[in-house]
């Protein structure tokens, strides 16, 4: 690399992310969200992010409505203390099981207070994919 080249940053690098992670099982739950926040981690690393918090819930289905209380919580947090950028998720699933179409709609909500919700093991352009932006 020469003295002129680049470094080119990860597209989210310095922003601050909630690492929020779900299982609808309440047994055995312990390890599968650790296991998730553990993916997430990992990904905030490689895309020099900064973990600000996490959500751990065990026992809570994704099932509809898509809005639930906890995902409003997060929006409260993110209108009075505004100390979020990103929401990541382990996968799709972990926002709702509710279908694509609820699934953007809350997407749609958070981009509404600034925030992107990404996720962790899903592959770079998944997203607009969903959106039918390919």
């Amino acid at each position: 690399m020469g003295p002129t080249a680049r470094i080119e940053r990860p597209a989210y690098h310095g922003k601050r992310y909630i690492a929020y992670a779900r299982c609808a099982a309440a047994e055995g739950a312990a390890a599968k969200l650790e296991e998730q926040v553990r993916q997430i981690r990992e990904f905030g690393d490689r895309n020099d992010m900064k973990c600000v918090g996490e959500v751990r819930l065990a026992g809570v289905s994704g099932g509809p409505p898509a809005m639930r209380d906890d995902l409003r919580k997060l929006l409260s947090r993110k209108r009075e203390q505004n100390d979020f950028d990103v929401l990541i998720m382990k996968d799709f699933a972990r926002l709702t099981r509710a279908g694509l179409t609820e699934g953007l709609k809350v997407e749609a909500e958070f981009a509404r207070c600034g925030v992107r919700i990404i996720y962790a093991t899903e592959v770079v352009g998944a997203e607009d994919e969903r959106r039918g932006k390919t």
